[in-house]
């Protein structure tokens, strides 16, 4: 119950109740888990229930992060800070002819500090290079193409073509499909099934945020991390992953650190925490999809939502309103 995990159900029972009753009507669900226990879930949507099977939009970049960290753990990729040439044979060709090139690391994908030039666009804008990534016929040469505008390591900016490096660098590290890789390393080991993918035009996953998932099965991809990395007794990732995963690599100038495709900072801008009180990351993904993980608090808040009429900072507000009140709902 939530009482018996050190949370006020007064509270909680509010909150829920102004969510159906419109105040927040932008959330579809909400999953809670504290102390290893699923304490709460509601669908609130219509359409909404345990099986629905939501799109993650940039929360799938989270993921995607996790997925990697599951190739170091095998031996696959040698660690973070693997050289990208190393990873990409087939590429060798644009390295060759652009030597700056060979100074982008693992980690630079990672953490979207790769100093690449390109111009997002929420939703797949056209016009965008996340647009023109997704109608390639070769995704991983049109991300790694593009030109170097800033030295590796130096400045965010947020990127799907490097999300999509990541995946080239499971591929081409284990010889797998990348779909049948995460199965056997990742979703099959959290018993997780009732999931899909978007695809590019060149076949691939769409990295960048094509990756749908049931509330419960993100949260338990949400209680992995919080574990860091251990499921069940089994280790599926390094058991230095996670502290990687979320330090503070490159300010965002958002507000926010950026860590291994995480945000830091979940905190930044409530009423009463500090922005660097607590800890903790989540993954962020188009129109209010969410998964808060805070340590310090054995805490895993999964939401999704539908803010899509909504500008980037008003999407972001009410999930994070909505963890506000949880945090302040917690007795211990």
């Amino acid at each position: 119950s939530l009482a018996a995990q050190g949370i006020d159900p007064q509270s909680i029972a509010r909150l829920a109740w102004e969510i159906r009753h419109g105040h927040f009507e932008e959330i579809h669900s909400l999953v809670i888990v504290r102390h290893g226990h699923l304490v709460f879930e509601e669908y609130f949507a219509d359409d909404h229930h345990i099986d629905y099977q939501h799109r993650l939009a940039s929360v799938t970049k989270s993921v995607i992060s996790v997925v990697v960290g599951t190739a170091v753990q095998q031996g696959f990729i040698a660690g973070h800070e693997q050289p990208l040439h190393e990873l990409f044979p087939d590429e060798i060709d644009i390295f060759a002819d652009h030597p700056e090139k060979r100074r982008l690391l693992l980690r630079h994908a990672l953490t979207m500090s790769a100093g690449l030039r390109w111009k997002e666009g929420i939703g797949g804008q056209q016009g965008s290079d996340s647009y023109a990534l997704d109608n390639s016929f070769d995704s991983m040469r049109f991300a790694l193409e593009r030109p170097i505008d800033e030295a590796p390591g130096e400045a965010f900016a947020y990127n799907d073509g490097l999300t999509n490096l990541l995946v080239g660098a499971v591929i081409n590290s284990s010889g797998l499909d990348f779909e049948e890789y995460a199965e056997e390393h990742l979703f099959g080991r959290l018993g997780i099934g009732n999931y899909s993918w978007e695809h590019q035009r060149d076949g691939g996953i769409r990295a960048g945020g094509g990756l749908h998932l049931t509330n419960r099965d993100l949260a338990k991809i949400g209680f992995l991390c919080l574990q860091n990395g251990v499921w069940s007794g089994e280790r599926l990732l390094p058991d230095d992953w996670m502290e990687l995963s979320t330090r503070k690599w490159i300010d965002t100038h958002q507000g926010h650190h950026y860590g291994f495709q995480w945000w830091l900072q979940p905190h930044a801008g409530m009423p009463g925490f500090l922005i660097d009180s607590e800890g903790g990351y989540f993954g962020s993904g188009y129109a209010g999809q969410k998964l808060f993980i805070l340590p310090e608090h054995d805490l895993v808040v999964a939401s999704f939502g539908s803010d899509y009429e909504l500008d980037t900072d008003a999407d972001h507000a009410v999930p994070h309103f909505v963890l506000y009140n949880i945090l302040s709902s917690l007795t211990d």
